[in-house]
């Protein structure tokens, strides 16, 4: 029975963790920012409290029914051979002076009624190991009272609930990300939202063009990004009432989220690798079936990475495991295999967000090369890039460099023109080299 138990207890944990995964991958990423919902209070949430849980079904339950149905027994048992002397018993449990009234009435019984001393303490010995049961479960009070905090932690994840976040909204389907077009956007960050990242800021960006937003940290630059991918709603109530985000000449709250985001992708400022093979890295996220998900894409997605070269020469080509406990790379290696994991869905729009900041200055001249490539449609297909950076270097190779401070566009226009300008915005920061983290890989 215990083995039952214990398996019924998995089988019942098992479907409350995959409820719970199924309504938190349905929340906006402005739910995880609250404390409760980090990901590390989520995952031992799902890890050792939904553990908790099953110990307390296959154990707890078990001994609690096989307790119940003994003191049941010996009870019916005890009515059985000598239902007053039963009662009588039953009445001395609460305190110990009851106890010791009830030897009397026992006493009496015995020598008015006739029964025999076998009866009595037979029936003494079958409460006695009813109790004894009854005591022993007693001690699982203190579990079961933790038991009762975590099992509310794991049924609150498997009760949240579902539809009402912003990305289920939008229906339109579209097939261009471009014209996008920021208008009067003011944001604020649900964790802060007092305090402006974005105020009145305008932004237009054409297809297959190249813009790089440069600017203080902290101005609002990945923000940007952020809004982009409809991770947060762009909302009269947030933003006031004139703000706007277009993409594709349509409202980012009418567009379908999924369709949006898989025009879009974006490599981010630390690379990471999964502990599997090359192709799998490259291939991650794409579902199974579908049509990019084969080998002649991802190598095609590699090469346009300029990454397919150094896989060929691995001892297993793109078999060959990455990853933790697997083959080393370099920053540069990993950044351009992230590439091309971004380029195997054959988006419309790349977005680099710091993507050189961590390199050493030969990994970041590959990754520079990599996108001056792409922008040349090398890599089989017309991109539109916009390139998040602090790196001269970078910010040379776009057609556009726009300036961001204090959350608005202090000055846009060509790399050359902005450094050619007396007392312009991009001159003084790139002048300020090494003091606020412009450099010049």
């Amino acid at each position: 029975m215990h083995f039952l138990l214990e398996y019924c207890g998995q089988i019942w944990v098992n479907s409350l963790r995959n409820e719970a995964v199924r309504r938190i991958l349905s929340q906006p990423k402005e739910w995880f920012e609250k404390e409760d919902n980090k990901t590390s209070n989520l995952t031992m949430c799902l890890d050792r409290n939904a553990e908790e849980m099953r110990n307390l079904v296959g154990r707890f339950a078990g001994f609690i029914f096989v307790a119940t149905v003994i003191m049941v027994i010996c009870i019916i048992w005890g009515i059985v051979v000598c239902w007053k002397l039963t009662l009588v018993g039953f009445a001395c449990v609460p305190i110990v002076y009851s106890m010791t009234r009830a030897f009397e009435r026992v006493s009496i019984l015995a020598s008015s009624l006739g029964y025999s001393t076998k009866d009595i303490l037979t029936v003494f010995s079958l409460l006695l190991f009813s109790l004894s049961n009854v005591n022993a479960a007693l001690e699982f009070v203190p579990q079961i009272s933790s038991s009762r905090d975590t099992a509310r932690r794991v049924l609150r994840l498997t009760t949240l609930p579902k539809g009402f976040s912003h990305e289920d909204e939008g229906k339109l389907e579209i097939s261009h990300p471009t014209p996008l077009k920021f208008t009067n956007v003011n944001f604020s960050y649900p964790s802060r939202p007092n305090k402006l990242v974005l105020r009145n800021l305008n932004l237009t960006l054409t297809e297959n063009s190249c813009i790089a937003i440069v600017g203080p940290s902290g101005c609002g630059k990945s923000t940007l990004a952020s809004l982009l991918t409809a991770l947060y709603p762009v909302t009269s109530s947030q933003i006031g009432g004139a703000s706007m985000l277009s993409v594709g000449g349509n409202d980012i709250q009418k567009i379908h989220t999924p369709t949006l985001r898989s025009l879009i992708s974006i490599v981010p400022q630390q690379p990471t690798l999964f502990p599997s093979s090359v192709k799998d890295n490259i291939s991650y996220g794409l579902d199974p079936s579908s049509p990019l998900n084969t080998i002649h894409n991802i190598r095609s997605a590699a090469r346009a990475a300029g990454i397919d070269e150094f896989i060929t020469s691995l001892p297993e080509g793109y078999d060959t495991i990455i990853g933790d406990g697997g083959l080393s790379v370099s920053g540069g290696q990993a950044q351009r295999v992230v590439i091309a994991r971004a380029l195997v869905r054959k988006p419309r729009m790349l977005v680099l967000d710091e993507a050189t900041s961590n390199l050493d200055v030969h990994s970041a001249e590959q990754i520079r090369r990599t996108v001056k490539d792409l922008l040349m449609g090398n890599g089989g297909q017309l991109l539109t890039v916009i390139i998040i950076t602090h790196a001269v270097e970078m910010m040379e190779i776009a057609d556009r460099v726009v300036v961001v401070d204090k959350g608005c566009v202090v000055e846009e226009g060509p790399f050359l023109e902005l450094m050619g300008k007396a007392g312009g915005e991009l001159r003084r920061l790139v002048m300020l080299e090494g003091k606020d983290g412009y450099d010049s890989q």
